[in-house]
């Protein structure tokens, strides 16, 4: 019969619960800065998203942010809007005010540092963007063991951001796997 400390020096033998074997992965996309192709539906967007996030773990979050207004809703956004949803995005409305500048940043990065809250390192972060203002978060989580995955909008991205990733992805090449180069005919 085993004493009571003997069962203690067991424990470390066993598998741990709730140690993931893959880290989750959270996707923040900035759809302002990196629109889908027009032509393009939503639904293969994000599922070409999907598919390159699926290369580092499972997803455990994946969200858009862009104005939704109904002021200038037009039948394509409406249809966008559901190809979006439809396909597992979640939709954050960020409405444009009279001096109120930032919006989607402000909530993006909210969302993306409660994500690494909730998710301790390692876990990773995508985030389509090339807004050089989350070049500092980008940094502070990688500080922290986290994984950025950074998609690279067809207009670049800032190099104070890109040199803080992970990993960076060509919007083009990567995600639409259009036939084009990548974006300064360099990949990471």
């Amino acid at each position: 019969m085993s004493s009571p400390a003997a069962s203690t020096n067991n424990f470390a033998a066993e598998p741990r619960v709730g140690i993931l074997a893959e880290p989750r992965v959270g996707i923040f996309w900035d759809y302002e800065n990196c629109p889908t192709p027009a032509g393009v539906p939503g639904y293969i967007v994000a599922e070409r998203i999907r598919d390159a996030a699926h290369k580092f773990g499972p997803i455990s979050i994946f969200k858009a942010y862009l104005e939704l207004s109904t002021v200038n809703i037009t039948p394509k956004m409406i249809n966008l809007r559901s190809e979006l949803q439809s396909s597992g995005v979640s939709l954050t409305d960020c409405p444009r005010a009279p001096n109120r500048k930032d919006v989607v940043d402000k909530m993006l990065l909210v969302d993306m540092l409660a994500f690494a809250m909730d998710n301790p390192a390692p876990a990773v972060i995508m985030l389509i963007s090339g807004d050089r203002d989350f070049a500092y978060a980008v940094s502070v989580l990688r500080h922290r063991k986290y994984d950025v995955v950074l998609v690279i909008p067809p207009q670049d991205a800032h190099i104070t951001l890109r040199s803080q990733a992970t990993v960076a992805l060509d919007w083009r090449f990567d995600i639409l796997n259009q036939d084009n180069p990548p974006v300064n005919g360099r990949r990471r």
